[in-house]
């Protein structure tokens, strides 16, 4: 077994102090979409973008990916 990832160690920190029904939204922007795959992989489900072109990259490698359950939030203003 690998060891778990520091990612992996602060998501579980923070969901543990949150209670299930409350959604948190992982900030995305500028993070790899490695990063993306990795909390996905280890349940969560919420990510937030803010700039268009980033969210649509990040979507078009998740439907390659079969990340069916993915669910994208758009935050802050449009980018011009």
């Amino acid at each position: 077994m690998t060891a778990m990832s520091e990612l992996r160690k602060r998501y579980s920190v923070i969901r543990a102090q949150i209670p299930p029904s409350v959604t948190l939204v992982a900030v995305s922007k500028t993070q790899s979409y490695a990063s993306i795959r990795e909390l996905y992989d280890a349940g969560h489900r919420d990510f937030g973008e803010n700039y268009v072109q980033e969210l649509i990259d990040k979507a078009e490698q998740a439907k390659v990916d079969g990340l069916s359950e993915i669910r994208w939030h758009f935050i802050g203003h449009l980018q011009t």
